[in-house]
């Protein structure tokens, strides 16, 4: 039965027929406003239309969490030219916490073992630490975009 209903699927496309996926997890509304919410909060920018309706259609099909995309925009080389690339370590691992965990960094102690962090791992990984973190699944979970607490 799976067989048949991808094959009728791939049919309806190929034909034009556009044909909304069965674990949809977001309307089509509430993705765009996540993902306009992400721009906001990781790219400090209004997002335009296409770029916010190739990203939430992630959420609606379901291949991706906010978590990811919020991962994933953090990453961008839109990201690194604007807090990464122009700053010095210290101030891009602020904006990084400011960005990814909605706060400033602890301390300059754990400010330092960032910076150690973005030296030897790079930016991706680093980010990476910060939005799979414990304190980001605890305070945003898969499906919040982080704000400043």
């Amino acid at each position: 039965m799976k067989k048949v209903s991808l094959i009728l699927f791939v049919v309806l496309m190929l034909a034009g027929i556009n044909v909304k996926a069965q674990n949809a997890i977001y309307k089509q509304a509430d993705a765009d406003e996540l993902v306009k919410t992400i721009y906001l909060q990781v790219l400090e920018r209004e997002a335009e239309v296409m770029g916010y309706r190739g990203w939430a259609s992630y959420l609606v099909n379901g291949t991706k969490t906010v978590q990811d995309l919020v991962y994933e925009i953090g990453i961008s080389y839109e990201y690194a030219g604007k807090f990464i690339d122009r700053e010095t370590p210290a101030e891009a691992i602020r904006l990084m916490h400011v960005h990814f965990l909605g706060r400033e960094p602890e301390s300059s102690a754990a400010s330092d073992r960032w910076v150690a962090s973005l030296k030897s791992l790079g930016s991706r990984e680093t980010i990476k630490k910060m939005v799979y973190s414990s304190e980001y699944s605890h305070n945003f979970g898969k499906t919040n975009v982080p704000y400043h607490r």
